[in-house]
């Protein structure tokens, strides 16, 4: 699977219910994220052969492109302005 342990002494950041670590911040100098902020819907559907080719080629079985595309499409007016936030919050430091 995609996923990866977290450092020791690092702070928990984002989770989901495939993946218990997609985010963590060590010492306030390093942050690791294991998604995308910056795609939303029509990102996804214009990467689409690519994804599929990528998703086809690893060994990520349980996701399929229609599924990321549902999902973007319920969730990228939360995760915009999310994203816009962290983004520029990181340039900042």
């Amino acid at each position: 699977q995609d996923t990866f342990e977290i450092p020791p002494n690092s702070v928990h950041l984002a989770s989901s219910k495939k993946y218990p670590n997609q985010a963590f911040c060590y010492q306030n100098h390093v942050w690791a994220i294991q998604f995308h902020l910056e795609m939303n819907d029509r990102a996804l559907a214009s990467c689409g052969s690519v994804i599929e080719a990528e998703l086809r080629d690893s060994q990520i079985r349980d996701t399929t492109l229609p599924q990321l595309l549902a999902e973007a499409k319920q969730n990228s007016q939360v995760v915009a302005p999310l994203a816009d936030r962290f983004m520029h919050q990181f340039l900042l430091r």
